[in-house]
């Protein structure tokens, strides 16, 4: 009799127990799991914890929290400042938005000279010119050769000798426009001249270009990890924001731009735009929070929809296929790395929440084989809290 009154005291107290909604991986493994918070219903699994604790990360820089509510589940030195490597794109993503705002184009025109065949281009320094027709139609930067190639029919002329004067481009789209113009018989001479001058001597415009906008610019640094295009918005939002487009203007630009939204810096340095630099700065929590407030928001939108999917594109197409093939196409997120540095920040779907996360690892071997490991490590510890969309059947 009193095996049986036991056996119901257990199934009636059993019965009174929070029910617990784990993160990504099964039931029965989060229940167990020591590191469950059952007061908030936040569940992690085994394989989280242990990847975390792994001699590849090193201790690594860890924050998560819940996109909707933003409650924190779990935080492993995310306040401490670490080496961001190419997530630092984040931040320069959300900071050109800021200052220059995601339909902001650049123009660059070609102009006759009078009494002369000469012609001189006045640019606004596009970031983002192509010498490839290919790469134009496909990514969206401006097709370069056009400029110079449609002023000389508009010009009347077909000439195999050009001189122009030009402000307002970068050395290497000069460089690169000589390359391809030699290649194609014409011998061009560019001759740099100041702005000042080049509006005193345009004459007629005989054609324009304009550059992509900075919300397709921003998408394609975050998808693919372009340092140079990086390093040239930032800059250009330095400038658009008053300062110089020096190391001291883009610390202070990124610094108001975060302030702006109540985001903390504490820690924060910024010496590039790109993340090469192993000067850069910034916590794990500084990241979260920039993606937590920019996520659904229009002017941002860009910076979402750029995210690379895992093992589908960009720098992620090739991750989490052997890693943690149970997370492909449930993880957004933008990658890094320089030596002895492995990142990884963005969003992870786990059925009907999805999760904020950063991960910067900034004290791993300096070594492929280091790198290889790290980002195992990360791609089984975020894999392990996805899952899919509960898709629910309705009776027609």
């Amino acid at each position: 009799m009193r095996k049986v009154i036991t056996l119901v005291l257990l199934i009636v107290t059993a019965s009174l127990l929070p029910i617990v909604n784990p993160i990504g991986s099964q039931a029965e493994e989060a229940l167990n799991n020591a590191t469950c918070k059952l007061q908030t219903s936040i569940c992690l699994p085994a394989k989280f914890s242990k990847q975390l604790k792994s001699k590849a990360l090193a201790n690594p820089g860890l924050l998560i929290v819940d996109a909707d509510s933003g409650e924190e589940v779990y935080n492993n030195l995310a306040e401490r400042p670490r080496i961001p490597a190419s997530v630092m794109k984040i931040l320069t993503g959300f900071t050109a938005l800021t200052f220059l705002g995601g339909s902001k184009q650049f123009k660059t025109s070609i102009y006759s000279i009078e009494s002369s065949t000469s012609m001189v281009i006045i640019g606004e320094s596009d970031p983002w010119l192509t010498m490839y027709r290919s790469v134009s139609a496909k990514y969206g930067p401006a097709y370069a050769p056009d400029l110079i190639n449609k002023a000389n029919k508009a010009n009347g002329d077909k000439l195999d000798k050009l001189e122009i004067f030009y402000s307002g481009l970068y050395s290497s789209d000069v460089a690169g426009l000589l390359a391809h113009f030699k290649a194609n018989g014409i011998k061009l001479k560019l001759v740099k001249t100041s702005r000042q001058n080049a509006e005193l001597l345009a004459a007629e415009e005989l054609h324009s270009i304009s550059s992509a906008t900075v919300d397709q610019m921003v998408k394609f640094i975050i998808r693919y990890s372009d340092n140079r295009l990086s390093d040239r918005l930032a800059q250009h939002a330095a400038v658009a924001h008053g300062y110089e487009k020096n190391k001291r203007g883009l610390q202070a630009t990124y610094e108001d731009a975060l302030l702006g939204f109540a985001i903390g810096i504490e820690g924060l340095t910024i010496k590039d735009g790109s993340g090469l630099s192993k000067n850069n700065r910034v916590s794990s929590r500084t990241v979260v929070e920039v993606l937590a407030k920019t996520r659904g928001q229009f002017q941002f939108k860009s910076l979402y929809q750029g995210m690379p999917t895992s093992g589908k594109t960009g720098t992620l197409k090739p991750r989490f296929k052997t890693t943690a093939p149970e997370a492909v196409g449930l993880v957004r997120a933008k990658t890094g790395w320089v030596n002895g540095t492995v990142t990884l920040a963005g969003y992870v779907t786990s059925g009907e929440k999805e999760y904020v996360f950063a991960v910067l690892a900034d004290r791993i071997p300096w070594t492929y084989s280091g790198r290889e490991r790290a980002r195992a490590a990360i791609d089984r510890m975020i894999g392990s809290l996805a899952a899919p969309k509960i898709e629910v059947l309705r009776e027609q």
